[in-house]
């Protein structure tokens, strides 16, 4: 289970005290869609290796408009954030 996914279900649980002991996941999964759909994702708030890797390889030569370039190059950290596994998002924020 991802650290992201994890976190959410651990959330709805805290927030949800019943005495039944269920599984959060489908609720967590639901949180995540729900965002996705609308055009958020979950990252590290520490950037990581690859993400930073990622930043400066978007980086392009010649006359860009600054909020071009800032653009460009968060959608590449952005992506590569997505696409890391938990433990390498884990180290990050521990940094």
């Amino acid at each position: 289970m991802s650290v992201p996914l994890l976190t959410i279900a651990e959330a709805i649980q805290k927030a949800d005290r019943s005495y039944l002991f269920e599984d959060y996941t489908k609720q967590a999964l639901a949180v995540l869609q729900a965002l996705k759909e609308q055009g958020y994702t979950v990252v590290p708030r520490r950037a990581t290796e690859a993400m930073l890797e990622a930043g400066e390889k978007a980086i392009l030569p010649g006359k860009m408009h600054p909020k071009d370039h800032v653009r460009w190059v968060y959608d590449a950290m952005v992506a590569s954030g997505e696409k890391e596994r938990p433990s390498q998002r884990a180290e990050a924020e521990k940094a």
